[in-house]
């Protein structure tokens, strides 16, 4: 298995990079508590990714910046936070990336690096992959998420004009994104295809519009 993606497939990459903010709360407990300790997963316990590896009857992934590692059955480039456009398209549009750099186009790179480092030629990688389940995501709904953080209304939320004219600001940019983050996430999908993978699995993003704190 070769999974990218955010903190619902994180295994720990996020904490060796350097967890910060509200994310540096995941390398004590009671996250990792169910499972004998922090591990740098977003949960008490496992994730998905943990229990699809099971399923398969395939060890659990470690995450790429594990150094020492064993990859023989796969790698997790999943970085908790992480967004599907670069730190710096969001920027440009006033969304700033809180917690890692890592974006879907940094661990794209990082699987290239590690195949490339891993085999001897592109055909032994069409080989390899042919044989693998790649998942490419989730990912995207930090890219919303910020958009949306970046225009949260103030005082508390007081129902006044100013702070509905902030979350209609908020609501805009999210929508604005939508067609970047989906052509970032296919033509990820793509270039995987195009390197010999067979089996991608895209998952979609969860309906944001539902969490609590949006309505």
């Amino acid at each position: 298995i070769y999974n990218f993606g955010d903190s619902l497939s994180d295994t720990g990459n996020l904490l060796r990079e350097g967890a910060t903010g509200m994310l540096q709360h995941t390398t004590g407990l009671p996250y990792g508590s169910a499972i004998g300790g922090a591990t740098g997963r977003c949960s008490d316990g496992y994730l998905m990714i943990d229990y699809l590896a099971k399923d398969l009857g395939l060890p659990l992934l470690n995450p790429y910046l594990d150094e020492g590692a064993d990859f023989s059955h796969g790698v997790n480039f999943a970085v908790a936070g992480a967004t599907a456009l670069d730190a710096a398209s969001l920027a440009r549009r006033g969304v700033a990336v809180p917690h890692t750099n890592s974006s879907l186009g940094v661990q794209l790179q990082r699987f290239k690096d590690f195949m490339s480092a891993n085999t001897r030629s592109p055909q032994e990688i069409r080989e390899k992959l042919a044989h693998s389940l790649v998942m490419v995501g989730e990912i995207g709904g930090n890219d919303y998420n910020y958009a949306f953080s970046a225009n949260k209304p103030v005082d508390g939320g007081a129902r006044n004009i100013y702070n509905f004219g902030r979350m209609a600001t908020g609501v805009a940019e999210a929508m604005a994104l939508v067609p970047d983050v989906v052509r970032s996430v296919t033509s990820t999908a793509r270039e995987l295809l195009d390197m010999g993978a067979r089996r991608v699995v895209t998952p979609g993003n969860f309906p944001l519009g539902c969490v609590p704190s949006y309505m």
